[in-house]
């Protein structure tokens, strides 16, 4: 109980435990009953909680297996996944290829069907031209022999009226120059070039061809007279050019890795084909190079972490600060792992000697779950039952500025003695109810005891989960249920261990505690041992240790 005086000092006084149970006299060696045999004795709380211990462990290999099984399924799976994204990737691919062949052949297609045409025309064009020309021709030679005739008969006609003695007459007939070709011009009338035919539509346009009549000058009557010296004529009767014109660029594609180079493409369709020599298209598709970063990297690192608290509040600690990953490693990149030096920082703290008889003055909530299976015994039983007692005296008490205990005592049922409190009388009453139930070890079970009673700890308050045991787990807990319930529980709150027998290897216990684990397990080498351990665990455990002369009120 605390005293406290008008100066405002506060003494601790020894008298705070429960009373001493009775002394009872040692069993003697020769008393059956004491012992363990299958006659006289066969529900002993040892070898029960053994043979239960055994059967867990069937249990933890049967679950090892099935967990490996489903580890082993999941990476078949995975791999299945990643080879159905890579065939369906080739398929995407193929199609794409596919397509573009199809398209191809299209175009080509259309192509040769229209040199075929083309050549076609070109044929029946050149047939007529020569038809035309070669007509021309004749009727150019039929006028010419017709030309000469007649300047032949006239010549014969001049001679003969010059034998009859008449005058000699020279006879000129009109002259005129070659034919000079004017602009097409449209055939509206307006006063511009016409240089194709829209549409293919009409006549074309119209071209004045002119000529002018040359020296010496035509004899009057007898001369022949000139030829038309205009000549109009259709021009450009052609279909204007139409130019190539292209749709939209589509998105690019996929690429084709995502690392080490690949490929992306993007098309856009043809709208308008070119014709009567417009402009040709130009490429309807094309590539780049993507993710052409190499395929290892290594990952990224973020900035340390702020130090963490210092695991003891005297006789040198350890605090650490971390770097997670920003940005994992690829292909055969490297990634430093969780406590090489790159991304985990130690170093020491607090190194100051602990005081004796000090008392834990930090705002804390604190968890204490205590073994009552068959393998503790019943000295082990009241040893940390004495244990409790004293972390309870020692302890500043307090809702507002000191700590909060909650109890668990746990065998095969899982007994919540007291949930977090800060009352001493109510606690000392809990520890007072704590019974030896000598059954089997269920180490899981009181982990998650422990993590719905830290439901109800102070927001913003460090909470300290402290599990007593001498055991391994055993049904209806396992190995594995034990470290599953501790890996939930660490996420909100620091997981310490008491073993209390050395037998069981640090090895097992260690995937229980927080980090550091050697900070966070304490190792005895027999319960009836934590009795006198109580400041021991308080340097372990509380941030903040005073004289119990200076304790604050």
């Amino acid at each position: 109980a605390w005293i406290h005086f008008p100066e405002g000092t506060a003494l601790l006084l020894k008298n705070a435990s429960l009373p001493a149970e009775p002394e009872t006299a040692p069993k003697a060696k020769a008393d059956a009953k004491y012992f363990c045999t299958a006659a006289t004795n066969p529900n002993c709380p040892r070898v029960r909680d053994r043979l239960e211990g055994l059967v867990s462990e069937i249990q933890d290999d049967k679950d090892m297996l099935i967990r490996q099984i489903a580890s082993t399924v999941a990476e078949c799976d995975s791999n299945k996944g990643n080879l159905e994204v890579q065939i369906n990737d080739a398929v995407v691919l193929k199609n794409d290829g596919a397509e573009l062949e199809q398209s191809a052949s299209a175009i080509v297609s259309d192509q040769d069907n229209k040199v075929k045409l083309i050549e076609r025309e070109g044929r029946t064009i050149l047939s007529d031209w020569k038809q035309s020309t070669d007509q021309c021709n004749a009727e150019i030679s039929e006028l010419r022999a017709e030309l000469c005739g007649t300047k032949k008969m006239k010549g014969q006609v001049l001679a003969m009226n010059a034998k009859k003695g008449a005058e000699p007459v020279v006879v000129n007939d009109c002259q005129v120059s070659e034919w000079t070709p004017g602009e097409c011009r449209d055939p509206t009338g307006q006063q511009k070039v016409f240089k194709c035919n829209p549409n293919g539509e009409g006549n074309g346009g119209q071209m004045i061809y002119s000529r002018t009549a040359v020296s010496p000058a035509q004899t009057p009557e007898l001369g022949a007279p000139c030829p038309p010296l205009a000549l109009r004529v259709s021009c450009n009767n052609i279909p204007c050019p139409v130019n190539c014109k292209m749709g939209d660029w589509s998105e690019w594609s996929t690429c084709t890795k995502k690392c080490d180079g690949g490929m992306k493409r993007r098309s856009r369709n043809i709208e308008t084909y070119p014709a009567s020599a417009g402009e040709s298209c130009p490429p309807d598709s094309e590539e780049e190079t993507c993710n052409a970063m190499s395929c290892d990297r290594d990952c990224e690192l973020n900035d340390w972490s702020p130090w963490r608290a210092c695991t003891r509040a005297c006789d040198g600690g350890m605090r650490w600060r971390t770097r997670t990953v920003k940005r994992g490693a690829r292909g055969g990149g490297k990634c430093a792992k969780k406590f090489a030096k790159a991304r985990y920082h130690t170093e020491k703290c607090n190194s100051d000697p602990c005081p004796r008889n000090a008392t834990c003055i930090a705002k804390m909530d604190l968890i204490l779950m205590i073994d009552s299976s068959g393998s503790m015994g019943e000295s082990g039983f009241k040893a940390q039952r004495k244990a409790v007692l004293g972390l309870i005296d020692s302890a500043h008490l307090n809702n507002e500025t000191g700590m909060q205990i909650g109890l668990i005592a746990y065998s095969k049922a899982v007994h919540v003695l007291s949930s977090l409190s800060a009352n001493k009388a109510d606690l000392v009453k809990a520890v007072g109810t704590m019974k030896f139930d000598a059954w089997t070890t269920n180490t899981g079970g009181a982990l998650r005891t422990a993590a719905v009673m830290l439901q109800g700890s102070r927001k913003g308050v460090a909470s300290v989960c402290q599990l007593w045991t001498d055991g391994r787990p055993s049904r209806p807990s396992s190995r594995l249920d034990a470290i599953g319930s501790a890996e939930d529980l660490r996420r909100t709150c620091r997981v310490m261990v008491v073993s209390l027998r050395p037998a069981m290897p640090e090895s097992f216990i260690t995937p229980w505690v927080s980090h550091p684990h050697s900070a966070n397990l304490i190792t005895l080498k027999h319960p009836t041992e934590i009795a006198d351990k109580v400041q021991q665990l308080w340097q372990a455990t509380c941030p903040a240790l005073q004289w119990t002369a200076t304790l604050p009120r």
